[in-house]
């Protein structure tokens, strides 16, 4: 693999490994002071879509750790479908995993095969 391409996904994936680990550690509020209890207020729409939408931090985690495990398996390789099918088999092991306990979601699967088809274009393009 000619030097330009290495540096180029060593730049891609330290960028991927940064963006990832900011979001890791987020700051704790200070503790408020204990207020009469009040009846849970059910959050607005827009909030409810952030919380359970592809965009939810978990599903977010998801897709790009598939992207960064499946370009490391495609870009070693040199195999644009061993790229998605290794970051697939994470996925589906991960899902797996949680399913022992009752929490199979099929939307991180789809956050996955959406980090999955990213490693697949991305070893296309950086093994030409």
């Amino acid at each position: 693999m000619p030097i330009t391409k290495r540096v180029l996904m060593l730049v891609l994936l330290s960028s991927l490994a940064l963006g990832s680990s900011a979001h890791a550690a987020e700051p704790e509020a200070a503790p408020a002071a204990p207020a009469a209890p009040a009846a849970p207020a059910f959050p607005d729409h827009e909030a409810r879509i952030w919380q359970m939408g592809l965009t939810r931090s978990d599903r977010l985690q998801h897709a790009t750790f598939s992207l960064s495990a499946g370009l490391m398996i495609g870009l070693t390789a040199e195999e644009p479908i061993a790229a998605a099918g290794g970051a697939m088999a994470f996925g589906l092991a991960k899902e797996f995993w949680d399913a022992r306990s009752g929490r199979f979601d099929v939307l991180d699967l789809v956050a996955d095969a959406i980090g999955a088809a990213g490693a697949y274009a991305s070893t296309v393009t950086l093994t030409r």
